[in-house]
């Protein structure tokens, strides 16, 4: 389990599996924390180990299947944390090594999620967008994109503040209206 903390500017990984409790994932309103709320006592709990540091304004995480780290900042900037070497969206990234994706036109990241196929979704609060960085050039919920070029899929959300992908590839939003919406 990944999970991001504002306060001190890291992402951490929980390296224990915790047994005998049902583990569920919160945001602790305010502090930009994510942290397990167990309902039973854990058997053992461990500390988690930052995976990267020195992160300012660590708002949001994805994981994808290939085992890369994606991380959102309030300064519009989202960041890949790679497991390879390689190219990802057309950029060369370098494995361990914290590489920015997207600096820009990006205002407020406060969601992140990636599907299947590897495109990397956003949701920007201070623009009210949810966005898609496109892993290969098609069709994405009716809109055109192409690889490697952030695409704008939505507009006018209020306040966005969470994105989730199920296993058939809905997307989810929820906004800070009480709304959660499916594409």
């Amino acid at each position: 389990m990944y999970s991001s903390n504002t306060a001190s500017s890291r992402a951490s990984f929980f390296r224990r599996v915790w047994s005998r409790a049902l583990l569920a994932v919160a945001i602790i309103a305010g502090a930009g924390v994510v942290a397990p709320v167990v309902a039973t006592t854990p058997a053992a709990a461990e500390a988690y180990t930052s995976v990267v540091s020195g992160v300012p304004g660590v708002v949001d995480i994805a994981y994808d299947g290939s085992g890369n780290l994606y991380i959102g900042q309030n300064n519009g900037t989202v960041s890949v944390l790679p497991k390879t070497t390689g190219t990802l969206f057309g950029i060369p990234v370098t494995a361990g090594t914290l590489k920015p994706l997207v600096t820009n036109p990006l205002g407020n990241v406060s969601g992140l999620a990636v599907d299947s196929s590897g495109d990397l979704y956003m949701i920007d609060v201070a623009l009210g967008t949810l966005s898609v960085l496109p892993a290969t050039t098609g069709t994405i919920f009716g809109t055109p994109v192409t690889a490697d070029d952030l695409t704008t899929l939505v507009s006018g959300l209020t306040i966005p503040t969470g994105l989730a992908i199920d296993s058939s590839g809905n997307l989810y939003v929820s906004q800070n209206i009480g709304t959660v919406s499916v594409l």
